[in-house]
């Protein structure tokens, strides 16, 4: 049985950390929590976790000034975090990802959405240095292939997430159209289709990759193939 994950919780609100804790650990995470921002340093350096949740407004030490020790203690420098804050306004979203955050999450949240963005994050930290198959960060509109982030459009996701369930088959124009896009019956034009598979298409080749192909088949339709050596 492989061990479970550990998730620390840094939070002045003792309720919110008690809510987040039973959620997680229903769903298969072991999870610490802390309300003393100073007293949190020292118990994630006793036992490292897999990420961190660090609210931004307590007493005593803000969420950046936790963030910035960690970053100083070599043992906790790699320990990817979240940030969770009330703060809503897009400067404080933007420092919260620009001094080296994970993910920033505005309250009130649901609990599933901390949780799903929990998961993404350490498949990342797993996976993206790999070559492994093509991974589809839904939260955060990203595809991952070989080690390499590219982000999408919402349209370029959900046609994404069409051709990776139907992988090295055949898809016709109107399928994407009505089953990747969404558009109902009658409605929508394959130029659109045509459209974002030609951008999407672009972004794959000016990453240069040698694990996946996306490629029109004729006047039939489109096939996206990964490619295994």
């Amino acid at each position: 049985m492989q061990p479970k994950i550990k998730i620390h919780l840094v939070d002045d609100e003792p309720v919110l950390l008690w809510i987040i804790k039973e959620y997680l650990e229903a769903h298969g995470f072991v999870v610490a929590t802390d309300t003393d921002p100073h007293a949190s340093l020292q118990q994630m350096q006793r036992s490292i976790p897999a990420l961190a949740v660090l609210d931004i407004l307590m007493p005593g030490m803000d969420g950046f000034s936790l963030f910035e020790q960690m970053r100083d203690i070599p043992a906790l420098a790699r320990v990817p975090v979240i940030f969770l804050t009330a703060f809503s306004d897009l400067p404080a979203r933007l420092k919260g990802l620009q001094v080296g955050a994970e993910d920033y999450i505005c309250k009130p949240f649901e609990v599933s959405e901390l949780e799903a963005r929990i998961k993404a994050i350490l498949w990342r930290t797993e996976n993206v240095n790999s070559t492994g198959a093509p991974y589809l960060d839904t939260v955060h509109s990203t595809l991952y292939v070989e080690g390499i982030g590219i982000f999408l459009t919402q349209s370029e996701v959900s046609l994404m997430e069409y051709f990776l369930t139907k992988q090295n088959t055949l898809i016709t124009t109107d399928e994407l159209l009505h089953h990747g896009l969404g558009y109902a019956d009658e409605t929508g034009s394959l130029a659109t289709v045509r459209y974002h598979i030609r951008n999407l298409r672009k972004k794959l080749n000016q990453a240069n990759l040698s694990s996946v192909n996306l490629e029109t088949i004729g006047h039939s339709g489109y096939m996206f193939s990964i490619i295994t050596s």
